[in-house]
């Protein structure tokens, strides 16, 4: 995995925190008129050598929310990070205080 990061952003070292949390959803696809069962693992990127690379990265279209109890608290409101919606699982894991503190102690 971390592998394959670092091929798509062209970095030469990351390295990922411990998983911060695992959820699993199961959601209905439209366009497969199935069922999906996805597991998700989330982690942080803790070392990088960088960061431009990601973050003006032209490969995806990318926001940021600044880990700080007003732009949290924002987000979890209007779902909305500059007036893109932010999916449920995103929106969950934002209201979750202890995760949170863990994400930003990472």
């Amino acid at each position: 995995m971390i592998q394959s990061f670092k091929e798509h952003y062209s970095l030469n070292e990351c390295s990922l925190s411990n998983i911060i949390c695992n959820e699993k959803w199961i959601k209905f696809s439209k366009t497969g008129d199935e069922l999906r069962i996805y597991n998700m693992d989330f982690y942080c990127l803790t070392e990088v050598d960088d960061i431009n690379k990601i973050i003006y990265n032209d490969k995806i279209k990318q926001v940021y929310l600044k880990l700080d109890e007003i732009s949290i608290a924002e987000a979890i409101e209007t779902r909305k990070l500059e007036g893109i919606e932010i999916v449920e699982n995103i929106v969950k894991i934002l209201s979750d205080e202890e995760l949170c503190l863990k994400i930003v102690k990472v």
